[in-house]
């Protein structure tokens, strides 16, 4: 069976509430009883309305239909159920495909996955572990120190997405570096082969005034990522190391005849496996627990 690779991407505009806590503090002065009853009344302030609770993005729906425009031609229908159950109502994409050979199963919500892309906050995660390993800054079996009383691996750092961690090794890789490898990981091209409508995604040409180059490997400052830059990323994690162009069959026959396109092999493809366990943990324990699969569920 091949191996398939599933990606969620949620993206949703949060409401900031202000909560004002303020409050003036007065003492009260020695008065007589007389006093105290001639005291006018204080003014009664205007009731204010009740703040507003933050819109989740895993809780409320917004209620689009995300499959709207979609073309199905040459998807894998079973598949593509699967996934259109999943999102829901959010909007968000997803992008299901055989990591092996590049071909897409499904795409829903084609319209935002084919866009110009978006922040990909943690997900750049992958991408700084890869070059981290490689440059032998880290290693998948052993701690790494981060300060004085503070020491970490990998695995449970990616499981728990600990900005700081790859903040800290952001700054040891440099910009350029960590630019280099990104570029290599297909981050700002085109991840698809003759997809119609598809826009690639970019990267800064300078480190983040926002955090600087630490933002940008922890949180993906600075950086736009297309959901399909995405897919290929991890499926060439899943895979061992070779970057393959996405290919979108327009018909079943077009599917079947399909052949896979390396788009790059990667030289460093023996240093994937080590995030494994970690993505493995972030499912099983850490921060994306939510969207692992029951333990019945049939995959």
């Amino acid at each position: 069976m091949p191996r398939i690779v599933f990606w969620l991407i949620i993206c949703a505009v949060l409401p900031l509430g202000w909560l004002d806590s303020s409050a003036e503090a007065s003492t009260p002065s020695k008065q007589s009883k007389q006093a105290k009853k001639k005291k006018k009344p204080a003014k009664k302030q205007p009731a204010q309305p009740p703040a507003k609770a933050a819109r989740s993005p895993w809780k409320t729906p917004d209620y689009a239909d995300p499959t709207a425009g979609d073309s199905i031609d040459g998807e894998d229908l079973i598949v593509r159920r699967a996934a259109v159950e999943a999102l829901g109502r959010y909007n968000g994409s997803f992008v299901v495909t055989d990591a092996d050979t590049g071909r897409v199963l499904t795409i829903v919500n084609q319209k935002l996955a084919f866009d110009g892309g978006y922040q990909p906050c943690s997900t750049i995660k992958l991408a700084t572990a890869v070059a981290a390993i490689n440059e032998k800054i880290i290693s998948a079996d052993n701690d790494y120190r981060l300060s004085r009383s503070l020491r970490l691996d990998l695995s449970s750092a990616m499981a728990h997405s600990n900005n700081y961690y790859f903040s800290v090794l952001g700054q040891r890789l440099g910009f350029a570096k960590i630019s280099e490898y990104f570029r290599l990981l297909g981050l700002g091209e085109k991840a698809g082969w003759n997809i119609p409508g598809e826009k690639p995604g970019s990267l800064p040409s300078a480190p983040p005034k926002n955090g600087g180059v630490g933002m940008m490997t922890s949180f993906g400052e600075g950086i736009r990522m297309t959901p399909l830059e995405l897919a290929a990323m991890v499926g060439a994690i899943a895979n061992g190391g070779n970057l393959m162009y996405l290919q979108v069959p327009r018909s079943q026959t077009e599917a079947a005849r399909m052949q896979p396109l390396v788009k790059r092999q990667l030289e460093f493809g023996d240093v994937m496996s080590s995030l494994w366990e970690g993505m493995r943990g972030a499912l099983l324990y850490g921060t994306a627990r939510r969207a692992a699969a029951a333990t019945l569920e049939p995959l």
